[in-house]
């Protein structure tokens, strides 16, 4: 048996930044949007250093190298979504089309789920000062951006 032909992806990014795929056009992220703009314009393979410095000039290499990494981790959350989202088209009744999120509310839940996972971080740097000093050592609180 063999697999489906893959469907055609349509880049444009002349009057704006506009992907289609299946037939509808897929909102991504303004960060996801400029990585792949450059990449389809260099459409070639680029080492993740030039890419990180290219898109991220002002920042530092390891920050720009982070930058990376979260957009490539969103861009692959986004394709996953949108994968997710064509199969249960394909193969669910049109009434479970609301069993997904819809893309911007993706966007608003990998934010709130970065904001959590700030607070916690904050949360634990605290505890371990509140131990640190019930030993009676010294322990700077500081605040802690992940």
């Amino acid at each position: 048996m063999s697999s489906p032909a893959p469907k055609a992806v349509t880049l444009g990014l002349l009057q704006g930044f506009r992907l289609e795929h299946e037939g509808g056009n897929s909102e991504l992220p303004l960060g996801i949007q400029r990585l792949v703009a450059f990449l389809a314009i260099h459409n070639r393979p680029l080492l993740r250093l030039f890419v990180a410095g290219s898109l991220w000039i002002d920042s530092s290499e390891e920050h720009a190298n982070a930058n990376l990494r979260t957009a490539l981790w969103r861009l692959h959350r986004v394709a996953a979504y949108e994968q997710a989202a064509i199969v249960e088209r394909e193969h669910l009744e049109p009434a479970s089309a609301r069993l997904l999120p819809h893309p911007l509310d993706l966007d608003k839940i990998c934010r709130y789920e970065a904001h959590l996972t700030r607070q916690l971080y904050q949360a634990l740097h605290e505890l371990e000062a509140l131990r640190a000093a019930q030993r009676g050592r010294a322990v700077l609180l500081v605040r802690v951006d992940v």
